[in-house]
């Protein structure tokens, strides 16, 4: 009989610079009765939809160049080229950075990967080596140069040029004074220009296509649409596509399709009509005007919209204090022409006139100097007229405190907040207040540093708009206010929300976001201006609810929310309110049916272009889907999009990104990938340990420490948990919930390894914290570990009481279908087998093993065990032939799931008791002779039985009476110390007959 205690889903965090609580300790790490089977550790929030076709493993290389390679096998080689790690996305293929030997050079490697649908597969080669052909042609310093294109393996790849550097997109999150975008600019232009000198268009020109390396210098990439520029060519329709076609003269979109990015495409292109090289123009200035003015050309909040206002023109009014003269002004908008005859005759053209204004600005007043005396008495006048500056801006700027916080946290918020805790009594108050002040105060510091910075690039530096100075102040002033509402969670706390003070401080807002805000509009009329400076208290009051557990008082805010007239102007508070009720359902355990709205949410922020946002629900709700939806698949595809979102805005080292990155583990290990999941937890232990984030390590070494036991490495399980133990304890303090929620976990081990004694005292530790929230879902976890431990020592009475006692905190708290309740009832069908009541306990495992194929499938690990426990009450009642088929089924599912983990001999074992009734002799020795050395030492319990059943097994053939009376004695002298006095008997009885 296989045991699993029950693992549930803790509300979890979002990010920020804390050290934040993570769900308990031992929702991260399920138990068996071998060791830990990875759960769901939900967060918040939503958002799916993949838009590029990439593959899972360029992003994850992408985010984590050392967890690609230690986890995923890369390819020694590519043709001659020696590869080195994945970079990440390229086009349609995957890339990589290799070594060329015989030209002692890195280089990086573009790879069509045959994962498509056989036409998009077709296409996609024809596309690759279009691109290579169309860069192969191009020998210009603004373009990515090509050295080789051949097959691998079946698999086109191109051999180009490795840039270092960062994408234009990149470059542009920091400001920059006009002139150095100009500068940019015209570099990218020109090799576009030089795309169209060959016959050429881009189709898909934008910051992301642009690299700036580490030298200055630009290249244009990412030629994977680009195509022969044939004036009145037609697009064929999808029956026309033929792969054999030549790769530069075949067009590859439907009749009538478009291809490109949204918002960088030409009127024209939009309608699907045959685009040149005047649209890739309009895109360029659709980037030089987003460069520029920090802010897209073309206003809309529906691709409808953006469509409209590109086709009459309707392009946002300048920056009034925007420094950009007025030549460049002018260029850029004569590119964003909605008729392409009324554009620039040419890149060309278009760029004579940018170089001519930046010339103009090289030449500085102050070079005149060097002309002598007169040049002198000429530099003076000049230096006469010059605008005289602000009076002291250093001095202005530098007054910005943490007085501008008055009233999110100040000393008065800060004194309130520590009486309420205080007065909850616990005794892990003053330690957590203390971790809490802690984190409140750098928070603090980095948002006046984030104020002062824009106040000076400003007014000290000059390299920054008026405009986007204000879109900073307002987005920083909204998080102030988004704190103050988030620290109301904290009145009246009683000790439950103290539990949750990690997951509280894990939603305080990034100020290094507000650099580059996500762009909309900020003049708004007094009265509005005002109603969502409220809303945004308001939405920081939802928030921190929701991340304290207080979902009701959470629901009757949103409530009052749902009809704000703000809603309709303000599309980003709009997505908002709709995530936060999304949130509270999923929350209330609705998962799989909001999983849909989730993702059709996060669309509705791209089409709002609120892309932060857009990022957000998406890695959220992947964090949070990991174990709660009806399908691994599901789960597997919300992580690959995650990971495309973070890789698209080139997230490489935030806390989410980790997060993200535990969650794909978490999922590995779901499906029985534990040696994979074990390689890249320690990775991302390395990874992390730069940041001195000691609440990720913890969590994670806790990860790893769950995955150790299922592969049966009880040693290191047990120093990496109690490694994790040690930094939650050093953070939080010996007596938080979350270092008894590690004991706890170190108790599993102690029952895995039959030292009952010590698990006994790790739950009774762990316990007595738990026992401050009676109701708690992690005092119902200790119950159900007491529960497996009452089974291992022979205490049915126990075993029955604290099962039943955890079934009905789960029933109450999760609902009646929630994984952790289901698997609550397994055990209670477990306890009700050792009780003999064997129709309660199939009836447990009837109800159960639906839920679990319809959640995992067929051939999942836990629906095995399942088959196996089936099998065991089923020879109980008598019903030997149907106990051997549910034994051959969960052996089977094993093999292919976990071969080689000790959990075989589980289920080899139940195979052979079955075979043994049913006269199998021979066939019963060989399995259950098998099973006496796969079944762990600790599992003593099991062991005994299976010994009994090879004893009785070798007696009715006949063989080897000397190892039947052997076997005999050792199972009952271990019935006999658990106390198992039915079994003793059973046993003494057989041997009388």
């Amino acid at each position: 009989m296989v045991m699993f205690p029950p693992q549930h889903d803790e509300p979890g965090n979002g990010d920020g610079p804390v050290s934040a609580t993570e769900p308990t300790v031992s929702s991260l790490t399920p138990q068996s009765r071998r060791g830990r089977w990875l759960s769901p550790t939900p967060d918040s929030l939503l958002g799916i939809g993949g838009e590029h076709d990439l593959t899972r493993d360029s992003i994850k290389a992408r985010l984590f160049p050392t967890l690609g390679a230690r986890v995923d096998a890369l390819p020694a080689k590519i043709a001659r080229f020696s590869v080195l790690r994945r970079l990440g996305e390229g086009g349609m293929g995957v890339v990589f950075v290799a070594y060329d030997d015989q030209l002692d050079r890195k280089i990086a490697i573009k790879l069509l990967r045959g994962h498509h649908r056989s036409d998009e597969h077709s296409r996609s080669r024809v596309r690759l080596k279009r691109e290579a052909q169309a860069l192969a042609r191009l020998s210009h310093p603004n373009v990515v140069g090509v050295h080789e294109v051949g097959e691998w393996r079946g698999e086109d790849y191109i051999a180009m040029e490795l840039v270092p550097g960062q994408t234009l997109r990149k470059w542009l999150s920091r400001p920059r004074p006009w002139s150095d975008i100009v500068a940019v600019l015209v570099q990218a232009g020109r090799g576009l220009h030089a795309a169209h000198e060959a016959g050429l268009v881009h189709r898909d020109f934008k910051p992301d296509n642009v690299m700036v390396d580490d030298d200055g210098r630009v290249r244009v990439l990412d030629f994977g649409l680009v195509r022969a520029s044939e004036s009145g060519e037609s697009e064929l329709s999808e029956s026309e596509f033929e792969p054999d076609m030549q790769p530069l003269d075949q067009p590859l979109t439907r009749a009538g399709s478009v291809m490109g990015t949204p918002v960088y495409m030409a009127p024209e292109q939009h309608e699907g009509k045959p685009v040149d090289a005047l649209s890739d123009q309009f895109s360029f200035c659709v980037t030089a005007f987003e460069a520029l003015f920090g802010q897209r050309p073309f206003a809309s909040a529906s691709l409808y919209e953006l469509i409209e206002a590109t086709r009459v023109g309707a392009v946002r009014e300048i920056p009034r204090d925007s420094k950009v003269p007025r030549r460049v002004r002018e260029t850029v908008l004569r590119g964003l022409e909605a008729d392409p005859a009324r554009r620039w005759p040419s890149m060309a053209a278009l760029l004579a006139e940018l170089e001519a204004v930046a010339d103009r600005h090289s030449r500085r007043p102050w070079t005149l100097l060097a002309a002598g005396s007169a040049g002198a008495i000429v530099a003076g006048v000049l230096v006469g007229s010059w605008p005289t500056p602000e009076l002291d801006p250093e001095s202005r700027c530098a007054g910005i405190d943490a007085s501008a916080l008055a009233g999110s946290w100040d000393d008065v918020r800060r004194a309130e907040i520590e009486q309420a805790m205080l007065a909850t009594g616990a005794p892990y108050a003053a330690s957590s207040f203390a971790v809490f002040a802690a984190e409140l105060d750098a928070w603090s510091g980095e948002w006046v540093a984030a104020e002062r910075e824009a106040c000076e690039a400003t007014h000290v530096s000059e390299v920054q708009s008026s405009a986007l100075l204000e879109r900073r102040q307002v987005c920083l002033a909204n998080q102030a206010r988004r704190v103050e509402g988030l620290l109301a969670a904290f009145t009246n706390a009683d000790s439950s929300v103290l539990d949750r003070t990690g997951e509280l401080l894990a939603q305080l807002p990034d100020p290094t976001r507000c650099t580059d805000p996500d762009r909309q509009p900020v003049e708004l009329e007094p009265a509005l201006a005002e109603q969502v400076a409220a809303i945004e208290v308001e939405l920081g009051k939802v928030e921190g609810l929701l991340a304290v557990g207080r979902l009701e008082r959470a629901g009757e805010l949103l409530d009052g929310l749902a009809g704000s007239p703000v809603r309709a102007s303000q599309p980003a508070i709009d997505v908002r309110i709709s995530g936060f009720g999304l949130e509270l359902e999923w929350a209330r355990g609705h998962q799989p049916e909001v999983a849909d709205r989730w993702r059709a949410l996060a669309g509705e922020a791209r089409l709002h272009g609120l892309a932060e946002l857009e990022t957000d629900l998406r890695v959220e709700l992947a964090i949070a889907a990991v174990g709660s939806l009806p399908k691994l698949e599901l789960e597997r595809w919300l992580i690959d999009d995650a990971e495309l979102a973070l890789a698209a805005s080139d997230e490489r080292d935030s806390r989410r990104v980790f997060r993200l990155a535990r969650a794909r583990l978490q999922l590995l290990a779901r499906q029985g990938h534990y040696e994979q999941a074990k390689l890249g937890y320690l990775a991302l232990i390395t990874e992390i340990e730069p940041h001195g984030w000691r609440d990720l390590s913890a969590f994670f070494r806790l990860a790893l420490a769950g995955v150790e036991a299922e592969l049966g490495d009880l040693d290191a399980a047990e120093r990496d948990y109690q490694a994790g133990r040690s930094l939650l304890a050093e953070q939080w303090g010996p007596a938080h919930p979350l270092v008894a929620a590690a004991d706890h976990d170190l108790a599993i081990v102690a029952i895995d390894r039959g030292d009952f004694d010590r698990a006994r005292t790790l739950l009774d530790q762990a316990e007595a914290i738990h026992r401050i929230n009676p109701g708690s879902l992690a005092l119902a976890d200790d119950r159900s570990a007491r529960a497996g431990l009452a089974l291992s020592t022979g205490n049915l009475a126990e075993a029955g009481e604290v099962a039943r006692a955890a079934l009905e905190v789960y029933e109450r708290e999760l609902g009646p279908n929630h994984e952790t309740t289901l698997r609550m009832i397994e055990i209670r069908g477990i306890v009700r087998y050792f009780e003999g009541d064997l129709d309660g306990s199939l009836a447990d495992y009837d109800r159960v093993l639906p839920e679990y194929v319809a959640r995992f499938g067929e051939h999942d690990v836990q629906v095995g065990l399942l088959h196996v426990n089936r099998g065991d009450t089923l020879l109980a009642l008598g019903r030997a032939s149907e106990a051997l088929a549910e034994h051959q089924r969960g052996f089977d599912t094993l093999m292919a799931a976990v071969p080689g983990h000790p959990v075989i001999g589980s289920a080899r074992a139940g195979r052979g008791e079955a075979r043994l009734a049913l006269g199998e002799h021979a066939l019963a020795i060989e399995d259950l002779e098998l099973a006496v050395t796969e079944i762990e030492p600790g599992e003593v319990t099991e062991l005994a039985e299976t010994r009994f059943a090879l004893a009785r097994a070798l007696a009715a053939a006949g063989r080897d009476p000397d190892r039947v009376a052997e076997l005999g004695d050792q199972a009952r002298s271990s019935f006999e110390q658990l106390g198992l006095t039915t079994l003793v008997e059973t046993l003494d009885r057989w041997r009388r007959h």
